[in-house]
């Protein structure tokens, strides 16, 4: 995808993405803990490893948080999340987008609590839209991969299993789908 300048929502930000990712392990233990507290079904539906596992994605969003901050590229970080949405579809069902959301949500609340300000304001405000603006958005994956053909949506579980860090299951999927021709 191009960014074109008028797509310059913010102001590019780069000490505010520096912040993000040097704390960015602190910052999803801080988030992981509150996500369970607040939604235990995210521990229960993501098991074994739900800790790892939610720990990478939101390590993952604080990244690509970081990204949109330092471009100044707001729809770097929601056309991410827009992934993330397909993704969690493909891997685990409509109903995990809310638990994306309420993820997102409370990735807003730890940088609001955790960041100073106004760093904390600008970082949570643009995890809280695309958090709002999830359950309106389209499935569609902003990329090439539009999971239409069993091809493609082999190719994007494959790819949800590698982000998760679950090499040996996308490996293995990989090797089921071949098994079946």
């Amino acid at each position: 995808m191009v960014y074109s300048r008028s797509m310059y929502t913010l102001a590019p930000n780069p000490f505010a993405a520096e912040l993000i990712l040097a704390n960015a392990p602190a910052l999803s233990a801080l988030a992981a803990q509150a996500l369970f507290e607040q939604h235990p079904n995210c521990r229960a539906r993501f098991q074994p490893n739900a800790t790892t596992k939610w720990r990478s994605n939101i390590e993952s969003r604080l990244t690509d948080l970081a990204a949109a901050l330092t471009s100044g590229h707001e729809r770097l970080f929601t056309d991410q999340a827009v992934w993330a949405k397909a993704a969690f579809e493909a891997h685990a069902g409509v109903e995990s987008v809310e638990e994306l959301r309420a993820s997102l949500n409370v990735i807003a609340d730890v940088l609001e609590r955790e960041l100073p300000p106004p760093t904390s304001g600008v970082a949570s405000s643009l995890v809280r839209k695309a958090a709002t603006s999830l359950p309106e958005s389209s499935s569609y994956i902003p990329s090439r991969l539009d999971a239409q053909s069993p091809i493609e949506r082999l190719a994007v579980q494959y790819l949800v299993h590698i982000l998760e860090g679950n090499r040996p299951a996308a490996i293995k999927l990989v090797l089921a789908a071949a098994q079946r021709g």
